[in-house]
């Protein structure tokens, strides 16, 4: 009876935390992240007998359910992987859900990846490009050839065009060796690789695509010289994504097409005095650290403002801010911070500058403009990004007097009363941003308080000797244990690789080097049959469960006797 009397009072500073936590969220509530859905495809022009890999991001509280991906019904969908990640950095809590499918059409024309719908976030919609195949011109024959392409042919001077090399194979592939392009009078930028499968006549290929992004320095003609690729593949039957090694080794001389580029010089029309920007697109936004209806004389606020492009370098971006000021406002700049990223479309670049904006008069003070003059090169036209000039209203310093008038007695408030008593002192206002930050540092303290009294009441528990597997780990052998009890071959493969890449985060390794780690010829034999079974047409029964009991296996095994013997499968000079 006396331990159970005593149960209630044990678990009130549970309770209490709990409570005293769902609070303390509430109050910072906003800082969490705004919830949103976004789609990104790896490709928007593709062949009939090709595939793409579609993204879908979900930003924002951990979900459990999917998006009703049954409205791609113009597309088949040969995978579909999961992953979720959590983060809080600088007290801001960030989560999403991500979703990889790769994608087949069903039939050519404009084809619609339409919005998908999540907790009634909704993403844009996308439209694919599907073409008929290519007509077969080598009868399907060679086991590894090279296509060369380029976007376009003529350019304005520093504009961007991309360079693409198809690598088509249908054996496995031990090595590659591509050399390094080089392009007098250019700058060149690699951009990530893109896998995909291709069926040439009645022949299956995997083709590994090569891109990259080329910004003339100079008019004139650009040339892009012929280069000789060095393929080795092995004996093996059917094909991989540089996959199996050994046996008897094949070398293959391919060759690419040379090319030559017109560049044209900066188009007549565009402004003398703006600095040359061609892009493909390019917006301009800003952000306040606080409303700029609160200027004060003498107190600062932080204006930042980006601006972003595609199809240009972070450094052909201008500067933005005019660091003298005006005569009514002083700025204090920041260093700039230039980024870039990678997309379909090719390099993206952003320009973030801030600056600390300082009043030196009340009264009506005039910000100017920021604007961006960029050459459209879609539209072939000059376009300007504007940030407007606006009107601010300043507010004297605190205490300043606004004229040399004897200040009146302050006029209150229609809901207010004044309670008796000669005093004339003057009414002090409370800034109401203090109640809060007392009230949060009240309910820091009163949870702290909580927490310690609830570790004193709770034994001590015996510190665990092993690591704890990571929870990412654990997850990739659940996908894969899933995709081995549905038999899903393009679901298993994806899924060891994706466990592959949990379990060696340092190495890039594939289906080749999963088999030569499990030391297990049986092992090396299914995974040869599945690859066979997706790319070279055969029907294989697959030990699944061998596939899954054997990745649990190596799991539990140290990285470092795992990865023993393990050499590079081909190297990019």
């Amino acid at each position: 009876m006396d331990q159970t009397a005593q149960t209630p009072s044990a678990n009130k500073p549970i309770q209490w935390s709990h409570w005293l936590l769902t609070l303390l969220l509430l109050l910072f509530a906003g800082r969490v992240c705004a919830d949103s859905l976004t789609v990104e495809v790896d490709r928007q022009n593709i062949r009939l007998n090709e595939t793409l890999n579609l993204s879908v991001r979900y930003e924002g509280r951990q979900v459990a359910s999917d998006p009703d991906f049954s409205v791609l019904n113009q597309f088949d969908i040969l995978s579909n992987h999961k992953s979720t990640q959590h983060s809080i950095i600088n007290g801001t809590i960030s989560a999403f859900t991500e979703w990889r499918l790769t994608l087949a059409p069903r039939n050519t024309g404009q084809l619609l990846i339409p919005p998908l719908s999540l907790r009634g976030q909704h993403s844009k919609a996308i439209t694919i490009t599907v073409t008929e195949p290519a007509k077969d011109p080598i009868s399907g024959k060679e086991d590894v050839f090279l296509e060369t392409f380029v976007d376009k042919s003529t350019v304005f001077v520093q504009e961007q065009f991309i360079v693409t090399y198809r690598l088509h194979f249908n054996q496995s592939v031990d090595s590659l060796d591509s050399g390094q392009i080089n392009i007098s009078q250019a700058r060149v930028e690699e951009l990530p690789r893109l896998d995909f499968q291709t069926t040439i006549g009645n022949t299956p290929y995997a083709v590994a695509e090569f891109r990259y992004a080329v910004f003339p320095d100079a008019s004139g003609v650009v040339n892009i010289p012929e280069q000789v690729w060095t393929v080795r593949t092995t004996d093996q039957p059917g094909m991989a994504r540089f996959g199996f090694g050994g046996g008897r080794f094949k070398l293959h001389r391919v060759r690419t097409k040379p090319l030559a580029i017109t560049v044209n010089p900066k188009p007549d029309d565009f402004p003398a005095q703006a600095p040359w920007l061609p892009a493909h697109n390019l917006t301009i936004a800003e952000q306040w650290s606080r409303s700029p209806d609160e200027f004060r004389v003498g107190e600062p606020i932080t204006r930042t403002i980006t601006v972003t492009a595609a199809g240009v370098m972070p450094e052909q971006l201008p500067p933005l801010i005019d660091e003298r000021g005006t005569s009514a406002l002083k700025f204090y700049p920041d260093k700039p911070e230039q980024d870039k990223s990678y997309s379909s479309d090719g390099v993206n670049a952003k320009r973030v500058e801030s600056v600390a904006i300082v009043p030196s008069t009340a009264g009506e003070v005039r910000l100017p403009e920021v604007s961006v003059t960029w050459w459209n090169t879609e539209l072939k036209r000059v376009e300007k990004a504007t940030l407007p000039a606006r009107t601010l209203m300043v507010a004297p310093a605190e205490g300043m007097q606004t004229s040399s008038t004897p200040q009146a007695a302050p006029v209150l408030p229609d809901t207010a009363t004044v309670v008796g008593g000669p005093s004339s002192a003057p009414q002090v206002q409370t800034d109401p941003r203090w109640v809060w930050i007392s009230l949060a540092l009240l309910v820091c303290n009163l949870l702290t308080l909580a927490f310690w009294w609830h570790s004193r009441q709770q034994p001590a528990k015996t510190a665990n000797t092993s690591d704890p597997e990571p929870a990412s780990l654990k997850d990739a052998l659940r996908q894969l244990r899933r995709a081995c009890d549905r038999a899903d071959a393009f679901a298993v493969r994806t899924a060891l690789l994706e466990w592959a890449k949990r379990r060696w985060p340092e190495q890039r390794l594939l289906l080749a080097d999963i088999g030569r780690l499990s030391q297990d010829p049986e092992v090396q034999g299914e995974l040869r049959k599945l690859e066979e079974n997706l790319f070279a047409g055969r029907d294989h029964t697959i030990n699944y469960p061998l596939l899954a009991r054997t990745a649990q296996r190596m799991s539990e095994t140290s990285a470092g006797k795992s990865q023993a013997g393990l050499q590079p499968l081909y190297k990019t000079s």
